[in-house]
């Protein structure tokens, strides 16, 4: 990336994938920058597109079809955050990023993804305050004009500094931290029916992590106390193995699956 960045989120547009807001080095500052690279092209490098709206960070990323949403996070970059409940969406190719109704409750170190045209906030904490971590989980169907944030069934679970995928009609939630220890639990949500379940849980117990789905497997990536782990989940046969660790270790950080 022409911009390093942490605590920044990442979603996909169409064959590009984009890095969404963060913070620069350890400075307070947020940063409102984007910048997508072509994965039918990566050796083009990285290009920008329009800036967000509002600079954010601890923030999530939703993406469905030509749309990817920021959701959440904090404005200042400094610490503690103060939770945004603001939401604003870019289509591929728009001139700029589109404000839309905000999410009912504020929240940093959350979730998101999207199932069809419904994306999902899930989770996170209220303003950095490690005693007021969330369970709720909203969503919001981009198909409907004027539609507004619907509360859904809670996570078993509060945490923050969770990592949120999709496939098929399912939400994954993986690790994160309830104020006292970093969380080894997969929780599983079907949309179809407003329910979870718990699945196997990592082997790894960790928040701050990346999760991306290829196929039919989730990927766990790294997490807190820089860790270089990769742990795979294969979604069909509900275990868990171990991958091929990253090359560089690393926590507060996204990713986000190519075709």
């Amino acid at each position: 990336m022409s911009t390093a960045r942490g605590n920044f989120g990442m979603g996909r547009l169409g064959g590009l994938v984009c890095a969404v807001g963060g913070t620069p080095d350890a400075s307070d500052t947020a940063l409102a920058s984007c910048e997508c690279l072509d994965t039918a092209n990566p050796g083009a490098g990285w290009s920008t597109i329009p800036s967000l709206r509002t600079a954010r960070w601890l923030h999530a990323v939703a993406s469905t079809g030509d749309t990817m949403c920021a959701i959440g996070g904090d404005a200042s970059g400094a610490w503690p955050p103060n939770s945004l409940s603001s939401v604003e969406c870019y289509r591929q190719g728009a001139a700029a990023w589109v404000e839309l109704v905000s999410l009912n409750t504020a929240r940093t170190d959350h979730g998101a993804a999207a199932v069809g045209d419904v994306i999902f906030a899930v989770g996170g904490n209220v303003n950095g305050d490690q005693h007021t971590f969330l369970s709720s989980v909203e969503a919001l169907d981009l198909s409907v004009d004027g539609g507004r944030w619907e509360e859904k069934a809670p996570m078993p679970t509060a945490r923050g500094d969770v990592a949120v995928a999709a496939s098929g009609t399912k939400l994954f939630a993986v690790g994160g931290w309830d104020g006292r220890n970093f969380l080894d639990a997969l929780e599983v949500y079907e949309s179809t029916t407003d329910s979870w379940s718990a699945a196997t849980p990592m082997p790894t117990a960790r928040g701050g992590l990346a999760v991306a789905i290829v196929g039919n497997t989730l990927l766990a990536l790294g997490g807190y106390g820089s860790l270089d782990v990769v742990e795979a989940y294969g979604i069909e046969g509900g275990s868990w193995s171990a991958a091929e660790p990253m090359a560089t270790p690393r926590f507060g950080f996204a990713a986000a699956a190519g075709p």
